[in-house]
């Protein structure tokens, strides 16, 4: 049986960590031995959704140290991390984060997204870069690292559990009991945006193109579920709440919610936003789509190459202020049907199929080493 470690640095719910999670857990259902390695913090012993028994998790404790600037904590995170893997424990060690990619020199990695903490990454010279072998979560991605890494990384995009987005859309005493508790809690119209308050997730963007729309849908309503550092964003949150009060559009800040919650939630609002910055794989647009929402993209290429003409995109506050009320004024141009048979694609499964043929093709697996 092979064995393959795949490498976190969280437990919260993040693109990285739901990626690292899905594909562990579909590896295994094919016969391989899988162990998710992953910081935790003091107390956590989960992560934030349950996770097959068949995949071995270890959480390798990360304290609190009071003070620590935030460059002293990245290294404490990398070397915690490098410490408690064993490379010659594992045939395949897949880090899906800067962080973990840096514990494991050598690894395979996977780029979801082209954040700040990756581009520094991948800019390095490549003789100090942690990973021979990156690979690519979409192909809008393709360009611009084959552009900085000068080779053509493989793109084996990632899965999302639409099927528990499309149950949440059903006539079952369950669905609806469960949106209407959302219903009861948020009144219609309301725009929902997942990732919590920051500048990449572009809030002050979305909270002014939520004003402007209000003109002509009165009471539309800005929801924003998901939690992030808090701390990091503090001045970014205040800042929102001042503008909120010079417009007089409050938005409500649910914070993290339990993830057996989220598909009901996403089911029951108005309209879905993702108006990220940064180019990467759009997996809460494609489960929203699932969700049979309206969904309203930021114009980027990689979102484009995942939705195609399912979404609306927008590029500023006022052409997401238009797209915004098209979606909820004018009935959307994608039926739920289209949007469940598109997100139905971005399957584990068929993920983990092409991953094990990428390990094969690189000289870590022996062909047919599953059996």
């Amino acid at each position: 049986m092979i064995s393959i470690a795949i490498l976190t640095k969280s437990t919260n719910p993040c693109l990285a960590v739901a990626h690292s999670l899905g594909l562990a857990e579909s590896l295994a259902q094919r016969g391989a031995n899988v162990t998710v390695h992953s910081l935790a913090r003091p107390g956590v012993r989960s992560f934030y959704r349950p996770v097959d028994a068949a995949v071995e998790v270890v959480f390798h404790p990360f304290p609190h140290v009071e003070d620590e600037s935030p460059s002293t904590s990245l290294q404490r995170s990398i070397t915690i991390l490098a410490n408690a893997v064993t490379r010659g424990d594992y045939d395949v060690v897949h880090a899906q984060d800067d962080i973990a990619a840096q514990a494991a020199p050598g690894c395979v990695r996977t780029i979801l997204r082209l954040d700040h903490n990756t581009m520094q990454e991948i800019t390095r010279p490549a003789e100090s870069r942690p990973s021979p072998r990156y690979v690519c979560a979409s192909t809008a991605l393709v360009s611009p690292v084959e552009e900085i890494l000068g080779y053509r990384p493989p793109v084996i995009p990632s899965g999302v559990f639409g099927q528990r987005f499309v149950a949440a859309t059903k006539a079952s005493v369950k669905a609806v009991g469960e949106r209407n508790q959302w219903r009861t809690r948020i009144p219609s119209p309301f725009v929902l945006s997942l990732g919590g308050v920051e500048p990449d997730n572009a809030t002050f963007e979305l909270l002014e193109a939520v004003t402007l729309a209000r003109e002509k849908v009165p009471g539309l309503q800005l929801v924003i579920a998901g939690e992030n550092d808090t701390f990091a964003h503090r001045d970014y949150r205040i800042s929102l709440d001042v503008r909120a009060a010079e417009l007089g559009v409050q938005p409500l800040v649910l914070g993290r919610i339990q993830d057996k919650s989220l598909p009901s939630l996403v089911a029951s609002c108005d309209l879905f936003v993702d108006f990220s910055k940064t180019e990467g794989f759009a997996a809460a647009a494609l489960e929203a789509l699932a969700a049979g929402r309206p969904v309203v993209s930021r114009d980027l290429p990689s979102h484009r190459s995942q939705l195609g003409q399912l979404a609306g995109y927008a590029h500023d506050t006022e052409s997401l202020s238009d797209a915004l009320l098209q979606a909820i004024i004018n009935t959307p141009s994608a039926g739920e049907v289209e949007g469940q048979e598109l997100a139905a694609t971005y399957s584990w499964n068929h993920a983990a199929d092409r991953l094990i043929a990428y390990y094969e093709q690189a000289g870590l697996l022996q062909p047919a080493a599953l059996g």
